[in-house]
């Protein structure tokens, strides 16, 4: 029978901690899977932790975070998402800065399944979606990593096909490494960033990303989290100002000066 630690003197934090150290114990006993399983969860929390603690980069401000969510918008039904793309609460902050961008051109490295093109365009009517994607088949020219391998386009159909929003879908077929980005340098409101994620291509991808992007605009990364240490490792070391990583999500986001007074107006 575990002994009662718990004592009617003992300090709020101090009592707490006995209670964790006696339902451990009685874990350790009744079911050691269970004990593991605790274990394991408490280490990945401490690593996701330390983490958040090392990003240079804020959550949203506030106030940036209010004004975006005025644009939350249609989201697809939860049965075209497929492992590998965006989460809804994603796909509304990409629909949402481009909202509030009042985006007339988009641009996607990586298009996946399409669906992150679809939803773009099904939220911003004005806006022409450009998406880039290897053609299938092709062997990337630079390094990935193996969990890149199940996301290159094996000639499945993509979301948006046979949809109203396709006409304004224009689809680029292409290495990222070797792509002639240049005719698209300053013209466009957002870029999205879901490529390949191995360091060579989120740094390749990230220049010709800061390229593109016009002013006032945006550009935002997807996976920056504790298990895609490329994408986390080239960011964190070229940080810029006005970047923020979004709540919750891994995503970052760079705002130009110009994009973040005109969603948030100073003074």
């Amino acid at each position: 029978m575990t002994p009662n630690l718990v004592r009617k003197n003992t300090k709020p934090q101090h009592r707490r901690m006995l209670q964790l150290a006696a339902f451990c114990a009685r874990l350790s006993v009744q079911s050691p899977k269970g004990l593991a399983a605790l274990g394991r969860a408490v280490a990945a929390a401490a690593l996701e932790f330390e983490f958040d603690a090392r990003s240079p980069f804020p959550e949203l401000p506030r106030p940036l975070g209010q004004a975006l969510g005025r644009n939350w918008g249609l989201t697809p039904p939860h049965s075209l998402l497929e492992p590998g793309n965006q989460n809804l609460v994603g796909l509304n902050y990409l629909v949402s800065v481009a909202k509030a961008l009042d985006a007339r051109t988009i641009f996607e490295i990586g298009t996946y399944n399409g669906l992150t093109a679809l939803t773009l365009a099904r939220n911003i009517p004005g806006a022409t979606v450009r998406t880039l994607d290897l053609p299938p088949g092709t062997n990337p020219a630079l390094t990935i990593l193996d969990g890149d391998v199940s996301n290159i386009a094996r000639g499945f159909m993509r979301a948006y096909e046979g949809q109203p929003e396709q006409e304004r879908i224009i689809q680029h077929l292409g290495d990222s490494a070797t792509f002639e980005f240049a005719p698209f340098y300053g013209t466009c409101q957002l870029v999205y960033v879901d490529g390949a994620h191995s360091h060579e291509y989120v740094e390749h991808d990230t220049r010709e990303a800061l390229r593109m992007v016009a002013d006032p605009g945006a550009v935002i990364w997807d996976d920056y989290f504790r298990q895609g240490p490329d994408v986390a490792h080239y960011l964190n070391s070229h940080p810029k100002q006005n970047m923020f990583r979004l709540p919750g999500k891994r995503l970052v986001i760079w705002l130009s000066d110009r994009a973040l007074t005109g969603i948030v107006p100073l003074g």
